[in-house]
């Protein structure tokens, strides 16, 4: 599990849009804890129902395969066409929960290449 900051308000009724809006400019991070899992094909969950109001962190799990599986049988075709064809240096899966929405979107990858490692 990783931890990402960001400007989140819980007090705050947030459609998907806005959602969308505040995860997307942390897109870098994100495509680095993608990387770093090491899994053919990305999906990661933010939780923003476990955020800290303090410091603003949050939960960002790398979700695996098996488990990718079964937000496939909930979310359907489309959820499922966005997972087949993520993978890092191309594309990943967002998921997010929050009092206000819950959703899912496909983000392009975005990772400086001096952040890019081989194990």
């Amino acid at each position: 599990m990783f931890h990402c900051q960001l400007d989140y308000d819980p007090e705050h009724q947030y459609t998907r849009r806005e959602m969308i809006d505040l995860i997307v400019p942390h897109r870098e991070l994100l495509c680095f804890f993608a990387h770093t899992s090491g899994y053919r094909r990305c999906v990661l969950g933010l939780d923003f129902d476990k955020s800290d109001p303090a410091d603003g962190f949050l939960p960002v799990v790398v979700i695996n395969d098996e488990q990718a599986q079964i937000l496939v049988a909930a979310q359907g075709r489309k959820f499922k066409q966005a997972y087949q064809s993520s993978r890092p240096g191309k594309s990943i899966v967002v998921t997010f929960t929050s009092p206000s929405c819950t959703g899912w979107f496909r983000m392009k990858w975005q990772l400086d290449d001096e952040h890019v490692f081989v194990a």
